[in-house]
């Protein structure tokens, strides 16, 4: 029987190792050196890179659930076309479900810079917009018999899942 994550021990050491702070050192020079750089963008251009990086981040996360798109398909989406076969047309409505959950999360950060994101409103609101912008046919998560299970927008599910072919942690 697979097993299922259950505790945040199971994922230990989530820090690895750094007895000199030599990583620790490296990770703030990275902090540092992304700053300087996106502080000598202008606007448009961060606004433009930051769209690039939102449908990047949906390919992958795409990709990481086991559903391959293309960035072309990703791409169509946004500029409001649900082409080719049923199949690329329901991985274009999470594409899009996607995106508009980033955009939400974006705005609502805008309104309110002291929000707390770990919060579970946050985190509730989050996942409710996303399902709600999927049709009710998509609002189904498979558990590991493979069986569907709906989920339901905005609550914390009650079931295990896999994510792809990866068991998610349990709920």
């Amino acid at each position: 029987m697979a097993r299922f994550y259950d505790s945040p021990t199971d994922m230990e050491p989530m820090v690895p190792d750094d007895p000199d702070q030599g990583l620790a050192g490296l990770g703030w020079e990275v902090v540092r050196r992304a700053e300087r750089l996106g502080a000598g963008l202008h606007p448009l251009t961060a606004d433009g890179l930051a769209g690039v990086v939102q449908v990047m981040n949906s390919y992958y996360s795409h990709l990481i659930e086991g559903h391959c798109t293309r960035p072309a398909d990703l791409e169509a989406v946004l500029r409001g076309r649900s082409e080719g076969p049923p199949a690329r047309r329901e991985l274009q409505q999470l594409h899009f479900a996607h995106m508009a959950a980033q955009q939400s999360m974006k705005s609502r950060l805008a309104a309110d810079p002291a929000e707390p994101i770990p919060g579970e409103p946050f985190l509730q609101s989050l996942h409710r917009n996303f399902y709600e912008a999927l049709p009710a046919t998509a609002r189904f998560v498979a558990g590991p018999d493979a069986k569907p299970h709906p989920v339901v927008p905005g609550e914390w599910r009650r079931f295990h899942v896999t994510v792809g072919h990866h068991l998610a942690p349990a709920w």
